[in-house]
């Protein structure tokens, strides 16, 4: 069963993830491709914000 939940991300935020993403994806049950992704929508439109969906599973 997937779950979603929005994510507000301001510019720290996706500054932390782009240095510290293969830790913080140990740390959260996020799909890998969240991670791959998220750069490319940072590039594309530019923002100091970013509201996605992550859809994720459950760490049990």
């Amino acid at each position: 069963m997937n779950k979603y939940s929005l994510y507000n991300f301001t510019q720290e935020t996706i500054n932390e993830i782009k240095q510290n993403g293969r830790e913080w994806s140990l740390n959260k049950p996020y799909y890998d491709e969240f991670l791959v992704e998220l750069p490319k929508l940072v590039q594309k439109f530019d923002l100091s914000e970013i509201i996605t969906k992550v859809d994720y599973r459950l760490s049990r």
